[in-house]
């Protein structure tokens, strides 16, 4: 293989595949804090593409979507985005027994 001769076939050869990995935490001074972590896989796209969302929502491509998260609405992203799946964790555990007993002390 040749040199590289422009910055396109540069970005081209790279790897761009993306993992974007929330940490939301839920902390109690008498007792352990609680993590709870999502991931989304995406890659990143060649160009911005899309004017909704923020930060890398333009450029973070969503296979299944066929689309940046900036091309799709707010709910649509929410049910598979690193953050609404981690905010959907802690929603889910503050219903349960355990989560009822963390709310409460």
């Amino acid at each position: 293989m040749g040199p590289v001769s422009t910055t396109r076939d540069a970005a081209a050869s790279c790897s761009r595949s993306s993992r974007a990995l929330p940490r939301r935490a839920a902390p109690r001074a008498t007792s352990p804090t609680r993590l709870f972590r999502a991931t989304c896989e995406g890659r990143i796209a060649a160009a911005l593409r899309g004017a909704r969302g923020f930060g890398y929502d333009p450029i973070f491509h969503y296979a299944p979507f066929g689309s940046t998260f900036g091309e799709v609405d707010d709910a649509r992203k929410d049910r598979v985005s690193h953050r609404g799946l981690a905010l959907a964790a802690v929603s889910a555990f503050l219903r349960t027994p355990e989560g009822i007993a963390f709310l409460e002390e």
